[in-house]
């Protein structure tokens, strides 16, 4: 069974998170979002990274380890 670190796991989804929003914050649909309303909107989609990704990577058979 394959399997990946809870540490490089957290690593992705926040990296994930953080490179999307920067990229979108140049959009003209985000260029109003304060710094804190997109540190909010990269939290949230880092949660729903993390929760997906964790069921997804289960289905496949992938486990966390320490």
């Amino acid at each position: 069974m394959e399997q990946i670190t809870r540490k490089d796991f957290h690593a992705f989804c926040e990296n994930f998170a953080h490179e999307f929003i920067s990229s979108e914050c140049m959009m003209k649909e985000f260029r109003k979002l304060t710094c804190g309303d997109a540190q909010e909107v990269k939290e949230h989609l880092e949660n729903h990274l993390s929760l997906d990704l964790r069921d997804w990577l289960e289905e496949k058979g992938v486990e966390l380890e320490d």
